[in-house]
């Protein structure tokens, strides 16, 4: 790799690509560069996910990455390690809050994937996806589809400032636009919260 950092973006926020054989002090100073060429493009003290690619990192040089974004005023919520080698990912041991936060509209065809909880700062238009395995929190309207506990867990939500979903999902209990209360497309024009009680979901004004 001719260059020992490559940084790219993703719907989840930053995935950066690390030359394996590279001193890291080398990849550091390879990573500055480019947050310090960012600068000014990005609102400060924003969170969100890091997904590394084609480097195991210990524990003290994930610590110096986190910090450096700090730096720079980005705030890391989520870690992914993706071992390209093996197809597979993991989430890194880090001392990062568990909720991530996707800023902006979903719109139709887009799917945002959270390996925690997600806040989103903005709607989920009709044809659009988020799927978690924490919970999912739309501060806007949900008009897309929505499925928490992908990992078959049940004590999570689902919560909009107004719910008017296409699909929602919980684990494995699933709700659909048909089953509102009412008429089908009114929804519910103030914030509610769905969550899953003894196999069923409910609805209920938060």
């Amino acid at each position: 790799m001719n260059n020992p950092v490559i940084m790219k973006g993703n719907k989840s926020g930053i995935v950066l690509v690390l030359d394996s054989t590279a001193d890291f002090k080398k990849i550091i100073e390879a990573l500055d560069s480019r947050l310090a060429a960012a600068a000014g493009h990005y609102d400060r003290h924003i969170k969100m996910a890091l997904t590394i690619e084609s480097r195991r990192l210990s524990n003290p040089e994930l610590d110096e990455i986190l910090n450096l974004f700090e730096r720079y005023g980005i705030i890391i919520s989520d870690i992914i390690d993706s071992d390209v080698h093996k197809g597979t990912s993991e989430r890194l041991t880090a001392k990062t809050p568990m909720e991530m936060f996707y800023i902006g509209n979903l719109k139709s065809g887009q799917v945002l994937h959270a390996a925690n909880t997600i806040v989103i700062v903005g709607s989920v238009m009709a044809g659009a996806s988020v799927v978690s395995t924490g919970s999912i929190a739309v501060l806007g309207v949900l008009a897309g589809d929505a499925r928490a506990g992908a990992d078959g867990r049940k004590d999570v939500f689902i919560s909009a400032l107004r719910m008017n979903p296409e699909k929602l999902g919980i684990a494995d209990i699933l709700y659909t636009r048909d089953k509102m209360e009412g008429s089908q497309n009114a929804g519910y024009a103030f914030p509610t919260m769905a969550y899953a009680e003894d196999g069923n979901m409910f609805m209920r004004r938060i």
